[in-house]
């Protein structure tokens, strides 16, 4: 859980939250031992707390990663 203190900082009580991640991909061989790839990840983690001077609120975070790379296989 991170709560914010008095005087904008940030305290993390090292607590752990349960989360998911989605996703997908593909990858694509070529000549020469090399492939291309391109994959997709949605994470979420639903009901982080967070306090602030306007009080506590419970609210989900979650994040976009699209990755692309090229492999060389020898």
């Amino acid at each position: 859980m991170t709560t914010f203190e008095k005087g904008g900082g940030l305290r993390d009580t090292d607590s752990r939250k349960l989360g998911y991640l989605v996703g997908g991909g593909v990858e694509q061989a070529f000549a020469g031992g090399l492939s291309a790839k391109i994959e997709y990840n949605y994470i979420r983690t639903p009901d982080v707390e967070t306090r602030s001077a306007f009080g506590t609120e419970k609210t989900g975070i979650g994040s976009q990663e699209l990755k692309a790379g090229i492999n060389y296989r020898f």
